[in-house]
């Protein structure tokens, strides 16, 4: 049996230890993301949407590092695609009876690595890279017709392309409270754009205009390609477990 000044002993030596888990070592969060961008390229929505799961590692009081997994999303538009110039021999398609509708999404998996700094008042600025894989898709359904019938082309499709995505970040940090904070940062994302391209009145290559569903290609029909920088201010909120 322990005698009144061991126990006392004992705790006093249990209560002076740190608590398990008051201070962790590496600290989550999951952040919730709405932007703008103002560029108009591609058709693409104005607007982005986001979320992501992090980790933070105190490198002393004012310092620390993170990495974050994150998902993107900015939605687009549905538009009309000009029509291009016909095939050699065949007259415009008839603008009246033709068209060609599109609509382009930009989304990706990245991975983001920053430091944050912490300057006072709740106040933070922190920079770092974000590095991953970002996917443009475009949908499109054509049907061009010219003014004799001489050809009825219709066309439709989904392609995709993916590209390695790397591009940096910095921005403003603000603790609402030891569980959440806001934050403010102009994002960079570089991402690979697409653009089918159809010739009217081209030869049929395949498929059967008399089958439903068949997928029909013709001759010329092609993507074209363009390397993009889309800037973005964007606004989180991260929960901190």
């Amino acid at each position: 049996m322990l005698r009144p000044i061991h126990r006392l002993t004992l705790a006093v030596s249990l209560f002076s230890l740190p608590a398990f888990g008051a201070e962790p070592p590496i600290q989550l969060g999951l952040v919730l993301r709405a932007g703008y961008s103002p560029a108009k390229q591609d058709n693409l929505n104005a607007s982005l949407l986001g979320l992501g799961v992090s980790g933070d590692y105190a490198l002393g009081s004012s310092l620390a590092l993170r990495g974050e997994l994150a998902y993107f999303y900015t939605p687009g538009r549905t538009y009309r695609a000009d029509l291009q110039a016909p095939a050699s021999g065949q007259t415009a398609p008839d603008p009246l009876r033709s068209a060609d509708v599109r609509k382009n999404k930009l989304e990706g998996l990245v991975l983001r690595f920053s430091a944050i700094r912490a300057l006072s008042s709740g106040w933070s600025i922190q920079g770092g890279l974000q590095a991953g894989n970002s996917r443009f898709t475009q949908e499109y359904v054509g049907n061009t017709i010219n003014s004799s019938r001489s050809y009825q082309d219709t066309y439709n499709g989904v392609p995709t392309k993916s590209a390695l995505s790397l591009s940096p970040f910095a921005g403003l940090q603000y603790d609402v409270d030891r569980d959440g904070a806001l934050e403010l940062n102009l994002v960079g994302l570089s991402y690979k754009a697409i653009d089918f391209r159809h010739t009217p009145g081209a030869l049929l290559v395949s498929g059967d205009p008399a089958k439903p569903g068949s997928h029909l290609v013709y001759a010329g029909d092609h993507l074209e390609e363009q390397s993009r920088m889309r800037l973005a201010i964007e606004f989180s909120y991260r929960f901190r477990f």
